[in-house]
C-alpha cells in the first residue's frame, strides 16, 4: 500500500475514451492515503481521471495549484469514496477544471459515502452544457465548501453543485462562497435533495 501517489507538475496523463461509462479507462486508481495531481490531465469521453477508494476518511485527492484538468463528454475528473477532495488553482491556466464543451453528463468532481469537497481554486471553473461541477451522492454525511473568490461559469442545463443522499437520516451540506455565472438557460447553481 502506497501512502501517496503524485503526478508532478511536469507529468502529463492523457486518459483515453471508453465506449461504456460503466467500463471507464482510469488515469490514476488506488486506495493510497493521498493522490495528488500537480500536472496536466486530459480525460476522454466516459473515462475517469482519478478514482480513489481509500477507506480512510482522512485520505485526500488534491488538484494542486499547478494542475490543469480537462474532462471530455460523459467523463469524470475525480471519483472519490469517502475522505477529502481539495481543488486548488491560480489566476492563470493552472488549476483550471474545464468540464466538457457541449458535454453530456460530464462530472468535474464526484464524491460519496462521507466525502468533504473543497473548492479552493481562484481560477474560474467552466462547466459545459448538461454537466455537473461537483456531485455528492451515496450514503454518509457529505459536505461541499467553496472559498470566497472562487467562481464558475455554467453553460446550458448545467449544475454547479448537486447533492443527493440515498439514505434517510443522513445530511449533506453545501456552503457556497463562489460567484456563479450562467451563460445559458435552465441552469442550477446549487441543488439539494433528500
Amino acid at each position: 500500500l502506497s501512502d501517496t501517489i503524485t503526478n508532478t507538475s511536469t507529468g502529463v496523463i492523457n486518459v483515453g475514451t471508453s465506449s461504456l461509462r460503466l467500463s471507464p479507462i482510469v488515469g490514476i486508481y488506488g486506495n493510497a492515503l493521498n493522490i495528488i495531481n500537480d500536472g496536466t490531465m486530459t480525460v476522454g469521453s466516459k473515462s475517469i481521471g482519478i478514482y480513489s477508494n481509500s477507506a480512510d476518511l482522512s485520505s485526500e485527492v488534491r488538484l494542486g495549484s499547478t494542475s490543469t484538468t480537462t474532462i471530455g463528454d460523459e467523463g469524470t475528473g475525480i471519483y472519490k469514496i469517502g475522505g477529502i477532495i481539495n481543488v486548488f488553482g491560480s489566476l492563470n491556466v493552472n488549476g483550471l477544471l474545464n468540464v466538457g464543451t457541449d458535454a453530456t453528463g460530464t462530472i468535474g468532481v464526484y464524491g460519496e459515502n462521507g466525502v468533504t469537497i473543497n473548492n479552493n481554486s481562484p481560477t474560474t471553473i467552466n462547466i459545459g452544457d448538461s454537466s455537473f461541477g461537483f456531485v455528492m451522492a451515496g450514503t454518509g454525511n457529505n459536505s461541499f465548501n467553496s472559498l470566497s473568490g472562487t467562481s464558475a461559469n455554467l453553460g446550458t442545463d448545467s449544475i454547479y453543485v448537486y447533492s443527493n443522499s440515498t439514505t434517510g437520516g443522513l445530511s449533506n451540506t453545501i456552503t457556497n462562497n463562489s460567484t456563479i455565472t450562467s451563460s445559458g438557460d435552465r441552469n442550477i447553481a446549487l441543488y439539494g435533495a433528500n
